[in-house]
């Protein structure tokens, strides 16, 4: 694993050609987060911005139920703010970039409250870590958690709205050209970061470490599927087995978050009993991520986003 941190040089990205279309042709990907083929850079950026931002804004009016939904729009949004960040003036990027960061706020703590609760219950499907009544009690404590969560929520609504309101006018006010060897480079940054904190949490997995990979992959993952329309068979194993390394370490990390909570409250025995089964399952995905990440670290950055440019250079070129 110690090849990953060998980052490569920078290299120079050559802008893809364009061919003129009479008309931008929708293909693959049925959420609508994908390229289109026709399409400017400048003028992708801003229809995918465009079309989250209303998503999240549509799962909103849904409730807690939502949340979730809302979240992963937003979290699209950021990556893909992300990848084209050298196209856009610094400071509207970072105006945006607020925007987005403070609706993302007001969705975690309800998000969190959901998953420590689903955490907990799997961590009891089989074999309860403690008596009917520590479990109950347990149970009893964390749906107190999702109340208050969701109280708080409900309160945090307008607040949400009307920082995706704001996002939604940033985006719109994008420049509509941007040069495609921006939108490389975004990528390339995309994969070093993947392969830096990966190569930082296989050495030493603190919660933190693995945190700041677990974000970079969900990244890339948003990212790399926007260009999975150019070739989607390759694309999209591609973007599975990233998916994949992103479910591994969402899963540890909803389990550090379980941790956390069950150490500040509960009974002793059931406290401990958890944690020894949250220190088994979180130390099994913890493998299987490392096997992933020692496959992605195969593939240089560089190389990579050589052959994912050179897939969308050929379909931009093709009928």
């Amino acid at each position: 694993m110690s090849e990953l941190s060998d980052m490569p040089h920078m290299p120079h990205m050559s802008e893809v050609p364009t061919v003129a279309k009479p008309e931008a042709q929708p293909v693959v990907d049925l959420s609508g987060f994908a390229l289109l083929r026709g399409e400017s850079a400048g003028d992708a950026v801003q229809r995918l911005l465009r079309q989250r931002i209303d998503a999240a804004l549509a799962a909103l009016a849904r409730g807690v139920a939502g949340v979730h939904d809302a979240r992963k729009r937003v979290k699209e949004c950021r990556a893909c703010l992300r990848l084209a960040r050298s196209a856009i003036p610094r400071a509207r990027r970072r105006s945006l970039e607020r925007s987005l960061s403070g609706a993302s706020r007001g969705l975690g703590a309800a998000r969190d409250a959901e998953v420590v609760a689903a955490s907990f219950a799997n961590l009891c499907r089989d074999d309860p870590p403690g008596t009917p009544g520590e479990i109950a009690a347990a149970r009893a404590a964390l749906s107190s958690g999702r109340r208050r969560s969701r109280e708080a929520f409900a309160a945090a609504v307008p607040e949400v709205r009307a920082a995706l309101d704001v996002a939604r006018a940033l985006a719109a006010s994008l420049p509509r050209s941007m040069p495609w060897a921006d939108i490389w480079s975004g990528l390339l940054r995309a994969l070093e970061r993947v392969r830096q904190t990966g190569s930082e949490a296989v050495q030493a997995p603190t919660d933190g470490r693995l945190h700041r990979w677990r974000r970079r992959v969900k990244d890339l993952w948003y990212q790399a599927r926007l260009f999975t329309p150019a070739w989607p068979g390759p694309m999209a194993a591609w973007t599975r087995e990233l998916h994949e390394l992103a479910d591994l370490l969402g899963d540890d990390h909803d389990l550090q978050v379980l941790s956390t909570e069950l150490a500040t409250s509960h009974g002793a025995r059931l406290r401990a009993k958890a944690k020894a089964r949250i220190v088994a399952r979180r130390a099994k995905l913890q493998r299987k991520a490392f096997v992933l990440a020692e496959r992605f670290a195969c593939e240089r950055p560089r190389d990579a986003v050589a052959r994912v440019r050179g897939y969308v250079s050929v379909w931009r070129r093709s009928s």
